[in-house]
This record gives structure tokens, C-alpha cells and sequence, in this order.
């Protein structure tokens, strides 16, 4: 398995804190926060795609169904 890609080896941003309590600071504050969890979203989903994309590839013949499925 190749290594991790940089870019994908990051921590998600702090959620951004409020600078006030009225009503545009806490808009703004919303939407910060946002993008904020969409950014970091489309990391993880990234970081998923990279190594499913690795198990893929690395596969071949043996790897078969996973975990089996028990319950």
C-alpha cells in the first residue's frame, strides 16, 4: 500500500467561535462553521475514496467480502 497522500493527512479546522451575539455575528458565525464541517466532510469522503481506491487495487484474487457480515 502506497502512503497516505499529504493532503489527506490533515485534521479537520477548529469550528470557528462566535465574535458576538448579535444577530449577523451569529450568521456569520453559522456560516463559518459551515464550511467549515464541508471542507472537512469532502476530506474524510476523499480519505475514503483513497483507500478504498488502495484496497482496490491491492485486492486481487484473495481479498474476498470483508469482515463477513456477523451479527
Amino acid at each position: 500500500m502506497t502512503p497516505l497522500p499529504q493532503r489527506l493527512a490533515t485534521e479537520c479546522p477548529p469550528i470557528p467561535e462566535r465574535e458576538g451575539e448579535a444577530m449577523q455575528d451569529l450568521l456569520v458565525n453559522h456560516i463559518d462553521a459551515m464550511r467549515a464541517y464541508w471542507r472537512c466532510r469532502q476530506l474524510h469522503r476523499d480519505t475514503v475514496d483513497w483507500i478504498e481506491g488502495q484496497r482496490s487495487a491491492g485486492a486481487g484474487a484473495g481479498a474476498g467480502a470483508g469482515n463477513g457480515g456477523g451479527e
